[in-house]
């Protein structure tokens, strides 16, 4: 007679991702390009390219990447880069960035007869940033900087997760404050 079964748990579930992360920077004075303009200059790119993100639970295998819906799958944008520009003149610098931000989908299950539009498009966001370095003697730095974060007041896509969020966008990827503001300093000792 049998006397007793144990029944363990098992994690089955796994997510594999396949992409490529980069980043490349390169920086020139500017009297280097045959002009008359003093400075420096530095042009830097970031970038993320997700070509696979599998999410297999045991049971069904989902296709994650270029799902930039928040659901509560997951999912991530088939691409995400930043590029930047810093030009610094003496104690001052000035820095302008540009995130983009690939197109997707809502859901990548979702077919036809689930959703009448299950695209997300693609979101370009502008940065810009002025700096001024008050003391820098190799020992001590104090710097004080303004930011303005998306300059344009670009609003996100509507990519919700569900009916019962609080919001209607995905807040892990796209920007839900708007135009934005700061001062600040920064100290080094």
């Amino acid at each position: 007679a049998i006397q007793g079964i144990t029944a363990s748990t098992i994690n089955l579930s796994q997510l594999k991702t396949t992409g490529i992360d980069f980043q490349v920077s390169y920086g020139l004075p500017l009297s280097n390009l045959r002009t008359n303009w003093p400075g420096d200059v530095t042009l830097s790119l970031l970038g993320t390219h997700v070509m696979t993100e599998i999410s297999d639970d045991g049971q069904t295998s989902t296709e994650l990447a270029g799902q930039n819906g928040a659901v509560p799958a997951g999912g991530v944008p088939s691409w995400i880069t930043t590029l930047g520009a810093t030009y610094r003149l003496g104690p001052w610098a000035y820095h302008l960035e540009n995130r983009f931000i690939s197109s997707g989908k809502y859901n990548n299950t979702y077919g036809p007869l689930d959703i009448n539009n299950n695209h997300i498009p693609a979101v370009f966001y502008v940065n810009t940033s002025l700096n001024y370095t008050l003391i820098d003697d190799g020992r001590k730095r104090v710097e004080l900087y303004g930011v303005i974060s998306n300059l344009f007041d670009k609003d996100p896509p509507v990519a919700p997760i569900d009916f019962l969020q609080a919001t209607a966008t995905n807040p892990g990827l796209y920007d839900v404050v708007g135009r934005m503001f700061s001062l600040g300093a920064r100290f080094g000792f």
